[in-house]
């Protein structure tokens, strides 16, 4: 019976690592296209075949041989998939090092199409969870009188165990330990052609017949979203961007046909019958952290993300998205291989 127990052990130990393995160092590099169509019959019809490709959740760190394999695989990706126009949800870096990658990034994207950009919560904040049970010991050893030390223990105590009820029961997770320099992520971003968007809306094209109106805005979390900007009364199809899926709940939203967010990463970790581990608290919940769903009576595409807010991927691939606009209702017709559809939200 003993030997059994042990081989039972040395089984699940050596399943464990194996896993460990996977998620550290094989699932975060193994990005996945994805194409889709949108149909809608407000789309201008000379917009018609518009295509989007989405860039989210980079997290990039600026140093590592997984980032390096992963930038390759973004760029490889990027020309495979190809778009008319570049759009970014966010989080571009995982903390102020990350420029470095991001730099990288976009000098190797392929020129030509015009980028927009939103910022997410991690281009204003670094994020350390961790942080919040490893600090456990120091404020312990820290100087101070027994009441200062104890007052100084219950409030680690109790974000600690804030911190695994947030885990268990899907509520928004935030532990900011420095803030990061947005404002020369800002200028290296416009220098690279990136129009980053801040409660601001632009078209595209700027000179056509008719024109795609981008409503880009703040993060809900970390920004500023208290002048939310609103489409022209005369505008036919709006693209909402907002780096947390919540922003859709910000306002009505008049003239957005589609709404595209990050900021879940698809919950990064899946399990079987749980699903998501966890969504960052989102309206979603765990069944709902990715892909197409209807959300506050609009089409809303959640995308899984590229990087990840911490070293690890589980049934859960990073993943780069193209979306192709149609004028027109759902189709009947053959659909080519490799390509999935949105039935054409209803109108009103």
């Amino acid at each position: 019976m003993s030997i059994l127990l042990w081989a039972l052990v040395g089984f699940f130990v050596v399943l464990i690592a194996v896993i460990l393995v996977y998620a550290h160092w094989i699932e975060p590099v193994m990005i996945q296209g994805r194409r889709y169509r949108f149909w809608h019959v407000d789309l201008p019809e000379t917009l018609d075949g518009t295509r989007l490709l989405i860039f989210a959740d980079l997290h990039l760190k600026g140093h590592g041989r997984i980032e390096a394999r992963k930038i390759d695989r973004i760029i490889e990706r990027s020309r495979a998939l190809s778009g008319d126009v570049y759009l970014f949800l966010g989080d571009f870096i995982h903390d102020n090092a990350g420029l470095v990658g991001v730099k990288r990034l976009l000098s190797r994207l392929p020129a030509g199409p015009p980028r927009f950009a939103v910022l997410g919560n991690h281009d204003y904040v670094t994020y350390e969870l961790n942080h919040i049970v490893t600090q456990l010991g120091p404020d312990l050893r820290a100087d101070g009188s027994v009441q200062q030390r104890a007052r100084r223990l219950v409030r680690r105590v109790y974000k600690i165990v804030h911190l695994f009820l947030a885990l268990a029961l899907d509520w928004p997770l935030r532990a900011p330990t420095r803030q990061n320099d947005t404002d020369e992520l800002q200028r290296y971003l416009t220098s690279a052609d990136v129009h980053v968007l801040r409660n601001t809306v632009v078209s595209w094209p700027e000179n056509g017949d008719a024109s795609l109106y981008f409503v880009g805005i703040d993060d809900v979390v970390e920004g500023t979203v208290t002048d939310l900007p609103a489409l022209p009364p005369d505008t036919q199809f709006g693209i909402l961007l907002t780096h947390n899926p919540d922003g859709l709940l910000l306002q009505d939203w008049d003239g957005v046909r589609l709404a595209l967010a990050g900021h879940t990463h698809g919950g990064q970790m899946v399990l079987p019958l749980i699903g998501a581990v966890h969504s960052q608290g989102t309206h979603l919940g765990r069944r709902r952290a990715k892909g197409w769903q209807r959300s506050q009576g609009r089409w809303l595409f959640v995308t899984c993300g590229l990087g990840e807010s911490f070293p690890f991927r589980f049934c859960c691939r990073p993943e780069m998205v193209q979306i192709e606009l149609r004028r027109g209702s759902h189709p009947v017709t053959h659909r080519p291989a490799g390509w999935e559809s949105v039935p054409e939200p209803a109108k009103g």
